[in-house]
């Protein structure tokens, strides 16, 4: 008799139900959602006669579309509100050969890595999670990942509210190194690309009208002293003069809900119009709404617009932003309500918008005339 250490255990692959017809995975989205609709109002017969059963409704739809669709999966459709939504339209999904970053792509990744970008390692892979109201700022940062693996844009409900998630996923053995690189080991212009990325997440460019003349800033929020203290060391090598002030955590509500912030918040600001300038003309943004307010600021100063024209101007940008901002959310809203009751959510953003698009035209006709 062999002894025990030297006997190999056997683990044996799940047997496949006999008869099984085309795996769910296989078919296309359009099918998918198919099946799906007609399992949900199948869910909703068996429910009103109190004889819900997954393993018979899989039956079903197996007798039906000649589709094989697992209990589980049905489990999650009814209890997490998981739906198959992976229509190219909606949710365009690209996927490309995984490959190590190029040089130029560094100083990016770090940049949104140090604002909006979040990461997380699932086994072998790399995964960049970003989420925002604005669905074009979402598809630009998406464009520049497109070529790295594989890139997703969907709507989602976070916090009753309706967003935009970018997840991109990426090799994790090529792309883990670039996360250990310290942004002061960059070149001079790679520093400047950084900077301009931490702005598309967590900055802002705004104006200002002290004595009568009209200048901008630009600011950067951090809840961490020491991201606020880094990027006033890459500003300075530049010649800038940054400041940083600090306020005490607010409250928001959204929905009714009160959100109270936890930490202080850290603000490095950028006021010297000479600093300002000199940075806005060496770089560019990727965040739509930034780079318009950009180039605007640009134009005002070069043409030397008044205090009074620069604030309808400003007041017009803001509010092509805030429409844009609520075309978004409404549009990811609508979507959502294809799988999920928010009619409340969706009421209350079309009047929003409404009332932003009346108020967009108004302003419009006075800068005309």
């Amino acid at each position: 008799m062999k002894p025990i250490a030297n006997v190999k255990s056997v683990r044996k692959k799940p047997k496949r139900p006999r008869g099984l017809g085309i795996r769910y995975s296989d078919i296309n989205v359009q099918k998918r959602i198919e099946v799906y609709n007609f399992s949900m109002e199948k869910v909703k017969e068996m429910i009103s006669k109190n004889e819900l059963n997954l393993h018979e409704l899989s039956r079903i739809i197996m007798r039906n579309y000649g589709v094989y669709v697992s209990p589980v999966t049905i489990r999650d459709w009814i209890l997490y509100k998981r739906h198959p939504l992976r229509n190219p339209q909606l949710n365009p999904i690209i996927r490309a050969p995984r490959r190590p970053p190029d040089p130029q792509i560094i100083p990016t990744t770090l940049g949104l890595l140090y604002s909006d970008l979040h990461h997380c390692i699932s086994f072998n892979t790399l995964v960049f999670v970003l989420t925002t109201p604005y669905e074009a700022f979402a598809r630009s940062v998406a464009a520049l990942y497109q070529g790295y693996g594989y890139v997703s844009v969907m709507p989602v409900l976070c916090e009753n509210l309706p967003t935009w998630k970018l997840h991109i996923y990426l090799d994790k053995e090529s792309w883990s190194k670039m996360l250990t690189v310290p942004p002061s080991s960059l070149s001079r212009e790679e520093k400047r690309t950084f900077l301009a990325r931490v702005i598309d997440g967590d900055g802002w460019l705004s104006p200002s009208y002290k004595r009568n003349k009209l200048s901008f800033y630009i600011g950067i929020a951090t809840s961490y002293i020491n991201k606020a203290r880094l990027f006033s060391e890459l500003f300075q090598e530049f010649g800038y003069h940054p400041i940083i002030t600090s306020r005490p955590p607010r409250a928001h509500y959204i929905y009714g809900r009160k959100i109270k912030q936890k930490r202080r918040a850290y603000i490095l600001m950028l006021c010297r119009r000479g600093d300002v300038i000199d940075f806005l003309r060496n770089v560019k943004f990727i965040h739509p709404m930034r780079e318009v307010r950009r180039k605007w600021a640009l134009k005002m100063i070069d043409n030397g617009v008044d205090v009074e024209g620069a604030k309808k101007i400003w007041h017009y940008l803001f509010q092509v932003e805030r429409t844009a901002r609520l075309y978004s959310k409404l549009k990811s809203a609508l979507i959502l309500s294809k799988r999920r009751d928010i009619f409340d959510i969706i009421e209350d953003l079309k009047e929003k918008y409404a009332e932003s698009v009346r108020l967009l035209r108004q302003l419009r006709e006075e800068l005309m005339f």
